[in-house]
């Protein structure tokens, strides 16, 4: 049987050997002195990965349009951290979001560089530099909003009108919304099927249509003439395009500042939420994959927290309502005050309050129990000094109070009776 190797020789071992010299070539390894422009290598990321690889072209064509000139001459080894700093911090202070997105697209296309071997294995010059923290959109059609809103879309023609009503009915990405087919909606089971080669994230999406949308497209369908789209647009062939000169229009004649047409996406799962539906409801509705995407929904639904707190307020208010007669509770009085022991009066005495005197009393009743004085001794020694008061009558004004929905009557195993606030409808049961 082979013995196994002793430490020394493991360390003269051929495979350890070479992994030593692998490790020795790479750390001191010669710097990159010749990589290709940062223009070359943007198209072969944009031929190579965006066209075959993403369905969104607009925001790498954008980056390139607005950022490239900067950067296209230059080798990728020639751009420097601080360089590429200096080009965050210009843009943070335009606009933070911007910032962060830029950089994250550079970042992106140098790595893809090296991980397909158009680069050498080097530093991503992108690494460690100080961006902004994205700021997330909130803005939604708020509900002041929607008449003029609403109103302004009726002096549009009926395919922009009809396009913007859908877009909020449905609560779809504009692209998904522009490339609409006939062939892609059910008026039977009132669905939309957004097939999965057009949708995000790459998953076949099924939108129920309410019966708003449903008649906004019936009526669309009678004037289709047999196009395929359902928003047909001027080329032959062809669908709408996105109509930014109506948007403006609309939100001009609205007066609605500051309002995006993704907005209205947003705004399907804002609203859904302020009525209490579920996140697992609101990303079922707009297809999310990630769960993540749709918990920002979350801080609209405030059913719950609304009712909590309201039933804190009602339940402040009814303790805040207490009459308090004749009483200092300030920590000087407590300390020099000497309590007075009721008056003897008998207990079969035939003793009546009078309705004055009865209100005082229940008011006295109500301050004890706030003070955590809770049974009928208790009220006792802190009343029956002040008034023509015997246990029968005070018997008598608690089973009124009781009665009447202001405290509540508690026994105990033993048979001891306290009270207590009662803090729901006087009254109820």
């Amino acid at each position: 049987m082979q013995q196994p190797l002793e430490p020394a020789q493991l360390m003269s071992a051929p495979m350890l050997s070479d992994l030593a010299d692998l490790i020795a070539s790479k750390l001191t390894a010669a710097p990159v002195t010749k990589t290709i422009t940062f223009g070359e290598l943007y198209h072969l990321y944009f031929e190579k990965r965006v066209k075959v690889r993403l369905k969104n072209h607009a925001n790498a064509h954008y980056f390139y349009t607005v950022h490239g000139p900067r950067w296209a001459a230059m080798q990728i080894h020639e751009i420097k951290r601080p360089d590429v700093q200096a080009w965050v911090d210009s843009l943070g202070r335009k606009s933070p979001s911007a910032a962060w997105r830029a950089l994250a697209m550079m970042r992106a296309i140098i790595n893809w560089g090296m991980k397909r071997d158009y680069l050498p294995s080097m530093a991503n010059p992108c690494t460690g530099v100080e961006s902004f923290q994205p700021l997330e959109r909130d803005r939604f059609l708020m509900p002041s909003e929607l008449a003029r809103f609403d109103a302004a879309l009726r002096q549009e023609p009926r395919l922009i009108r009809d396009f913007f009503r859908l877009s909020l009915l449905t609560g779809a990405r504009k692209g998904n919304v522009l490339a609409m087919r006939w062939d892609e909606i059910d008026f039977d089971l009132a669905t939309w099927v957004i097939p999965g080669k057009k949708f995000k994230n790459g998953k076949t999406h099924v939108i129920p249509l309410s019966d708003r949308a449903v008649a906004i497209l019936q009526d669309r369908y009678k004037a289709s003439d047999g196009l395929p789209w359902v928003f047909p647009g001027k080329a032959q062939g062809d669908h709408l395009k996105e109509p930014k000169r109506a948007w403006k229009r609309v939100l001009d004649r609205a007066g609605i500042d500051d309002l995006h047409l993704h907005d209205l996406r947003r705004s399907m799962g804002s609203y859904m939420a302020m009525q209490g539906q579920s996140l697992l409801v609101i990303g079922k509705m707009l297809g999310h994959k990630d769960g993540r995407s749709t918990a920002v929904y979350a801080r609209f639904d405030l059913t719950l927290v609304r009712k909590a707190a309201q039933s804190v307020s009602e339940a402040w208010e009814k303790l805040e309502s207490i009459p308090v007669f004749d009483e200092d509770y300030s920590k000087d009085s407590k300390s020099s005050k000497v309590e007075q022991p009721p008056l003897l009066i008998p207990k079969n005495a035939n003793i009546r309050l009078s309705a004055a005197d009865q209100i005082r009393v229940e008011a006295l009743i109500l301050t004890c129990l706030n003070m955590r004085l809770t049974t009928k001794k208790d009220f006792y020694r802190k009343i029956g000094g002040r008034f023509q008061l015997n246990s029968s009558e005070l018997e008598r004004v608690l089973n009124s109070m009781a009665a009447r929905g202001l405290i509540e009557r508690h026994e105990s195993d033993n048979g001891a009776l306290t009270y207590a606030l009662a803090l729901g409808e006087p009254g109820g049961e």
